[in-house]
């Protein structure tokens, strides 16, 4: 599996961690278990680390994952952090999926390192 989850206690949030290659479908596992682990543990808060992730889907893959958020009742309060490399090979699809995001009513936004993305999903809005 490409991708695991976790619950960090500070800020409380769902990490998703992604390592190589991640096809559509485990793009699609990996957004429905963490929202089933955000639910158990209370939070909207996610963090997704793709430094390690090196693509495996398209960017209409992405637009598709965004449509299954409301399917998946994603309140626009929620919130995603994402951690990448600022020159890795998937950075423009990482990039298009945050603008989408956000054209959504979705607060995502991207980082290229740890500490600020766990400042900024630990800060009210």
């Amino acid at each position: 599996m490409p991708w695991k989850t976790n619950v960090l206690e500070s800020p409380k949030c769902i990490e998703i961690v992604y390592l190589g290659n991640v096809t559509p479908e485990e793009l699609y596992m990996a957004l429905k278990n963490s929202v089933l682990l955000s639910r158990e543990n209370n939070t909207i808060l996610f963090l997704s680390d793709c430094t390690d992730m090196t693509g495996g889907h398209s960017v209409i893959d992405l637009y598709g994952l965004i449509g299954m958020f409301e399917k998946l009742n994603i309140t626009t309060d929620a919130k995603e952090a994402i951690i990448m490399k600022s020159l890795q090979s998937s950075a423009d699809e990482i990039k298009f999926y945050e603008t989408a995001c956000k054209n959504r009513g979705f607060n995502v936004k991207i980082f290229t390192g740890r500490e600020d993305a766990v400042v900024w999903l630990a800060a009210q809005n």
